[in-house]
């Protein structure tokens, strides 16, 4: 049985039953002044670290390159010199590291920038759903998973994209276990 099967296993016996054997393991009720220290956010790991709980008992290591495809935060490199106004334009959306707040990304002030179609650039490094932008400089380990992609993003040089392999790894249990303590641990060792 999947991680993934146990959980919802788990979330099925407490819709029947109101009450899970083992709660602290998927579970935590938050006290009203918690919430409010937490200026209101339900994100689970402010309340607890459910990772220890999920991750099972097991010697083998598994990389995060094994799991996912990591690729570096670019900008389109120009080809056309001074005849940009005679190219076709299209705008790319820019998420900056400033732009993640609370594991999302804030797109009310996303810099445009033209992308013409003579511009050299990674078309594997525009944003999909399920990605995961991932600091690397200034506060590293700060994160966000897009959710949808209806325009085209890319990254700044102080994130990567964390390209999760569906078929090895749900992309909303690698974001936990990047906002779980142990990988901050792990992180800070480096």
């Amino acid at each position: 049985m999947t991680i993934l099967e146990k959980t919802s296993e788990k979330i099925i016996e407490f819709e029947e039953n109101g009450k899970i054997k083992n709660p602290t393991k998927f579970g935590f009720t938050a006290k009203i002044k918690d919430i409010i220290k937490n200026d209101y956010n339900l994100n689970p790991p402010r309340y607890f670290d459910p990772i220890p709980s999920l991750i099972p008992e097991t010697d083998k290591i598994i990389k995060l390159s094994d799991v996912v495809e990591i690729i570096r935060g670019t900008l389109p490199k120009s080809t056309t010199s001074n005849n940009k106004s005679n190219s076709t334009s299209s705008h790319l959306k820019l998420i900056k590291l400033s732009d993640i707040v609370d594991n999302t990304i804030n797109e009310n002030f996303l810099k445009k920038i033209p992308f013409y179609k003579n511009d050299k650039f990674n078309k594997n490094a525009i944003l999909q759903e399920n990605d995961i932008v991932f600091s690397i400089q200034g506060k590293i380990g700060k994160n966000a998973i897009i959710t949808k992609s209806d325009d085209k993003k890319i990254i700044s040089v102080q994130l990567v994209i964390l390209r999760p392999n569906m078929q090895k790894i749900n992309p909303l249990y690698l974001q936990m276990c990047l906002n779980s303590e142990q990988f901050e641990k792990q992180i800070k060792q480096f």
